[in-house]
């Protein structure tokens, strides 16, 4: 269908693998979802001891503001 209707000459189709994955029947999307929750299992741990050493987790519009004004303080 994408090459029907011309979608395949738009740069987001080139690139869908680089972004992706494309799926093409439903045993894929059960494979792909449990390979995803393998990784995220996997990586648990990893992903737990770095959001505890980001000092501004969820606080960078804050943190941005400080900044400028300690910017501008200096100038």
């Amino acid at each position: 269908m994408i090459n029907e209707l011309g979608y395949h000459k738009l740069a987001y189709f080139k690139d869908r693998e680089k972004i992706g994955i494309i799926i093409q029947d439903l045993k894929q999307i059960q494979n792909t979802i449990n390979n995803i929750k393998f990784i995220e299992k996997k990586t648990k741990n990893s992903n737990d001891l770095l959001e505890k050493d980001m000092n501004y987790s969820g606080n960078s519009k804050i943190r941005i503001k400080q900044l400028i004004r300690k910017i501008l303080i200096k100038k």
